[in-house]
């Protein structure tokens, strides 16, 4: 399960979410860093107005967030949720 929790104001915004990595299976003999588990940031910052979170397939959700991190940097004008639909199609 992945909680993340996101409120903006005109002056600041907060962001908070979990970092464990569940896995559908147990991964017999891998041991993770901190306490035995493993975990990852799942709130990528893009830039000062883009920031993209995530559940599910690490792998899969670090190459979305790449490529729009790509996309928002060569065009910073175009709309990242459109931008990450597209990428997820």
């Amino acid at each position: 399960m992945t909680l993340v929790v996101g409120w903006a104001t005109p002056d600041i915004g907060f962001l908070v979410a979990d970092t464990l990595l569940s896995f559908p299976f147990e991964l017999k003999g891998h041991v993770g860093p901190v306490n035995g588990r493993f975990h990852t940031l799942k709130i990528q910052v893009l830039n000062p107005s883009v920031a993209v979170a995530f559940a599910g397939d690490t792998a899969v959700s670090c190459r979305l967030i790449r490529a729009l991190h790509t996309r928002i940097t060569a065009d910073p004008t175009i709309d990242p949720c459109a931008q990450l639909y597209h990428l997820i199609q």
